[in-house]
C-alpha cells in the first residue's frame, strides 16, 4: 500500500469514529456523496438533528511541520497549502445552493499539529481529528436551521458516488 493510500485509510477509519459517535446522536450521515454537477464529490454530509448542515472533509498531513495561517495563506512547514481548501469550499457552497440553507465547511485534521489549536481560513474551520465531535456538537448547539430540516432532502439530491 502506498503512503498516500495509507493516509486515505487512516483519514476514512477517524471519519468513521465520527460517523458512528453522530449517528447514536440523531444526525444524519451520507458519505461520498456526488455533487448535481461534474465528477466532485463530497466525502461527508452531516445534518444534525436541528439541521445545521456540515461538510466534513477528513485529512492526515504529516506530523513533521505544523499548520499554521499565516499573512492569509495556510502553511504546511514553510508549503503554502492554501489551494488545498478549494474543493472543501466548492462542496459547501454547492450543497448550500441545492440545499437552499447555509452549509458550514469543516476540515478534520490529523497527523499535522495546529498552530493555536484550531484554525480559521475564509471561512473554513480546521479542527485537530480528535476534537470533532465536540466541534459538532457546539455547532448543533449554537446554529439552527430555519425551515424543514435538511436531511431527506439531502439524501435524495446527493445520491452516493
Amino acid at each position: 500500500m502506498t503512503r498516500a493510500a495509507a493516509s486515505r485509510r487512516s483519514a476514512r477509519c477517524g471519519a468513521c469514529a465520527v460517523s458512528r459517535s453522530a449517528t447514536r446522536e440523531g444526525w444524519t450521515v451520507l458519505h461520498d456523496r456526488a455533487l448535481p454537477t461534474g465528477n466532485a464529490n463530497v466525502d461527508h454530509l452531516l445534518v444534525s438533528p436541528g439541521g445545521v448542515v456540515i461538510v466534513l472533509d477528513s485529512k492526515k498531513w504529516s506530523a513533521r511541520w505544523p499548520l499554521r495561517v499565516e499573512a492569509g495563506r495556510l502553511m504546511h512547514g514553510d508549503r503554502d497549502v492554501t489551494r488545498r481548501l478549494n474543493g472543501i469550499r466548492h462542496e459547501a457552497r454547492t450543497v448550500a445552493r441545492a440545499l437552499g440553507c447555509p452549509v458550514i465547511p469543516l476540515v478534520s485534521m490529523e497527523g499535522a499539529p495546529l498552530v493555536g489549536g484550531e484554525l480559521v481560513l475564509d471561512g473554513i474551520r480546521i479542527v485537530p481529528a480528535d476534537r470533532t465531535v465536540p466541534v459538532l456538537r457546539s455547532l448543533a448547539r449554537r446554529h439552527r436551521a430555519v425551515g424543514e430540516h435538511p436531511g431527506q432532502r439531502a439524501a435524495h439530491l446527493f445520491p452516493r458516488k
